[in-house]
């Protein structure tokens, strides 16, 4: 025999659990308490907003490079591109005059065609460095830099360069390039989900170290002369950039006669000037502006030709 429908059964449990169905409830009073427990919803609780700022941290960086810039347009110079010698991944790998980082950064084809002040210069290096321990990478970004100094993606041409890595925070950001002497700002950028620019080529940037650009036309930008990666720029002595230079064009397989005046093509760490040649004596040579940074540089009082121009940035 199926079992009699009672109160009790109607109720739900919370219900029954405050209110015992044998309490003496009549008329209305239990069939309102009845219907409020069977057909009242139960209370939605709504989700905290979240704002729309991607997780990381975002920033805009801008600098010139000494060896490419050219007075007259006020940019920099873009034969590497002209030439397709722009590697198509980033040279910055562990290894011989490399700044040891090995991320995966590719160059899309189609950015070799673009022209005018947006033309890809070379590849560079964004660092993000410990606010506590300066010497401390925490994250790279190999970019492009164009040539009108802005820092863009190398495959989505988006100058905002994100570090999905990173929490919000401060941090030291450094410029680099293979053959230039990196720079960095002199205290930590605060850091969020929204882009901030740090631009290194204008003169109200302030930088870790003292005569950490060379300036031109009053505008800074980064040393030129470092043509085997020790991170200084030296014309005579030990570890002299000029010697570098000499002997990248002289062991060459394409200077098959060994000659000192030898023009050697491609992309190279001693192509100071960045225009994709190699050259030590006569005109357009590179070892001029290893020769003129150190002569010329502000702290070589005397004006000596073994005075070391020591990079920026530890």
């Amino acid at each position: 025999m199926p079992e009699p429908i009672t109160l009790a059964r109607l109720m739900p449990h919370r219900l029954r659990s405050l209110l015992p169905v044998s309490h003496p409830f009549s008329g209305w009073a239990v069939r309102f308490l009845l219907l409020s427990a069977l057909i009242l919803p139960a209370p939605v609780v709504s989700a905290p907003a979240v704002d729309n700022v991607p997780a990381g941290v975002s920033l805009q960086v801008r600098g010139l490079l000494q060896g490419a810039y050219e007075r007259d347009t006020a940019l920099m110079r873009d034969e590497l591109r002209r030439r397709g010698l722009i590697p198509a991944r980033q040279p910055y790998g562990s290894g011989t005059l490399s700044l040891e980082y090995d991320g995966p950064e590719t160059l899309d084809p189609a950015l070799l065609a673009l022209e005018g002040a947006d033309a890809p210069v070379d590849w560079v290096l964004v660092e993000l460095r410990n606010p506590d321990n300066v010497f401390e990478r925490l994250a790279g970004y190999a970019s492009v830099l164009q040539r009108d100094g802005d820092v863009a993606d190398a495959l989505s041409n988006d100058r905002v360069l994100h570090f999905p890595a990173l929490a919000p925070g401060s941090y030291y950001v450094a410029l680099r390039h293979r053959n230039h002497l990196g720079v960095m700002t002199a205290a930590p950028v605060a850091l969020s989900g929204t882009a901030v620019s740090v631009d290194f080529s204008a003169p109200d940037t302030a930088l870790y170290g003292s005569e950490a650009e060379v300036v031109l036309d009053n505008v800074p930008m980064l040393w030129a002369g470092d043509g085997n990666g020790d991170d200084a720029v030296i014309s005579a002595g030990f570890g002299s950039d000029i010697n570098t230079i000499y002997g990248t064009i002289l062991i060459s397989d394409q200077n098959v006669l060994i000659n000192n005046n030898f023009v050697l093509n491609g992309y190279y760490p001693t192509d100071l000037n960045l225009d994709g040649r190699v050259i030590a004596f006569g005109p357009e040579n590179d070892s001029v502006l290893v020769i003129g940074n150190v002569l010329r540089h502000p702290r070589n009082l005397f004006q000596a030709m073994n005075y070391v121009v020591d990079g920026g940035i530890p």
